[in-house]
């Protein structure tokens, strides 16, 4: 896909009250660790304005957990707290979850929910 030299992200439906109410989960884990709600969305609103593809990660790894199913839930409410700091990156941030996601994930690998990517497997083979 080609993007013209001037594009830019358009968070208009990502701004800090929308989201509390179109994404709860992703909502209370940005919010987590933050005594007070005005000191949450300043956060939030300086990583929108002064690194917005590190935000752009961030919303699009939590939306695709959202639509992972395990056997309870999803990898999103697992998660509990982000870890606000540098190594935050445009192709990754870190966190903490409750051990329980371990669990889920193994058992729905068990269960066979999870399919190996074969183009993948065999991608990286030498011969």
């Amino acid at each position: 896909m080609l993007l013209k030299k001037s594009a830019s992200f358009n968070f208009a439906d990502a701004r800090w009250d929308v989201l509390a109410a179109s994404h709860p989960t992703i909502y209370g884990i940005l919010a987590h660790g933050v005594p007070d709600g005005g000191a949450a969305k300043d956060r939030y609103t300086q990583l929108m304005e002064k690194r917005p593809t590190v935000l752009a990660c961030l919303l699009n790894i939590a939306t695709a957990m959202e639509g992972i199913h395990l056997p309870v839930g999803n990898p999103l409410q697992y998660f509990k707290e982000l870890i606000w700091d540098d190594t935050m990156a445009e192709d990754r941030f870190f966190g903490y979850a409750d051990p329980a996601l371990y669990d889920q994930v193994k058992l729905a690998a068990a269960q066979g929910e999870f399919a190996a990517n074969r183009a993948l497997l065999f991608s990286h083979r030498r011969d």
